[in-house]
């Protein structure tokens, strides 16, 4: 249906913006209850709390992808055509129809569009893009920001068109599955002097894939992003990624390996990335009866993780680690 096409297009827009899923369940039924029970989180509220990738999602960013995720279909976007509108709308500083039409609202674009300090405005908008680019560095030069997250927006626009059935190349019946598909067959061709905004791309085309439980297409993903990406932070991600996924198979020796590579004392991952780490090989090490090194890495997750669910994971997982040693205390 158009209401589900809507909302699955959120989920894949939100999935590009903040590098993370709406909805912070693991298994299937938590994803579903949290689903149809819960309001996802807000996109700025996924990020560090007062740096500029926060203060450019708050605002219209959110408003747009709660309104495409909301549980009850008739308050969704009426179609993919007005969420495609609503994105460009902001894009080129234009009042977005899911904020309604206050007039502080419409005076402040209005204001905004029209001010002399065009450079204030246009490093808001590279902040904006920029946090669709996964591990994306907020502090690079910022005319090369600027170029990657442009590339990155104009992708995600082409993406949403294609399966707008009004649109000339539009299809009407295209599937997430599909819409993935098309994206992977793009970035190579249409990004090939743009490696690291392909890197970003295909890592998280291969996010999608693993979760859709495709594995060799999430694993070829995952490589190609290593291959590409020119910054250790996203190279972090996609090792990590291809450990999951070796996990996801059963194949815990190449899990373990890749993960314990990401974590090594030789290399700086992204916090946030070596607490994914340390949390899938805490699971492994259970899973393998190495109870005391699955504690030692939970312990390290626990101790690393600033993101509130990651934390929660954490201390979970060591639960079931001290539960599987007989220590009930």
């Amino acid at each position: 249906t158009t209401a589900s096409d809507v909302y699955s297009l959120g989920v894949v827009a939100y999935r590009l913006l903040t590098g993370k899923h709406p909805f912070a369940g693991r298994q299937r039924r938590e994803l579903e209850r949290e689903i149809t029970t819960t309001r996802p989180t807000a996109p700025s509220a996924t990020v560090e709390r007062g740096t500029p990738a926060a203060h450019a999602l708050k605002g219209d960013i959110d408003t747009i992808l709660i309104m495409a995720l909301r549980r009850e279909p008739e308050r969704r976007y009426p179609s993919v055509q007005a969420f495609r509108e609503d994105i460009i709308a902001h894009l080129e500083g234009r009042p977005v129809k899911a904020r309604g039409d206050s007039f502080a609202y419409v005076a402040g674009k209005f204001v905004r569009r029209h001010a002399v300090a065009v450079g204030a405005a246009a490093l808001l908008l590279l902040v904006l893009l920029g946090a669709t680019v996964v591990g994306f560095s907020l502090y690079r030069e910022a005319e090369q920001a600027r170029v990657e997250a442009e590339e990155v927006g104009s992708f995600l626009a082409d993406l949403m068109a294609t399966a707008n059935p009004l649109s000339e190349d539009g299809r009407p019946d295209l599937t997430v599955r599909e819409a993935l598909d098309l994206a992977a067959r793009r970035v190579d061709t249409e990004l090939a002097d743009q490696p690291s905004v392909a890197a970003s791309l295909h890592l998280t085309i291969g996010q999608a894939y693993r979760n859709l439980g495709l594995h060799d297409e999430a694993e070829n993903h995952f490589l190609r992003a290593e291959d590409l990406a020119v910054d250790p932070a996203r190279r972090d991600r996609a090792l990590v990624g291809r450990g999951e996924v070796a996990l996801a198979r059963g194949d815990y020796a190449a899990a373990e390996s890749l993960l314990t590579l990401a974590v090594a004392p030789d290399r700086a991952p992204d916090p946030e990335v070596r607490v994914t780490a340390l949390w899938n090989l805490s699971r492994i090490c259970t899973d393998l009866d190495r109870l005391d090194e699955a504690a030692n890495h939970a312990d390290g997750a626990i101790a690393g993780a600033a993101d509130p669910t990651h934390r929660v994971e954490a201390v979970g997982q060591l639960g079931v680690v001290r539960r599987a040693q007989g220590n009930y205390a």
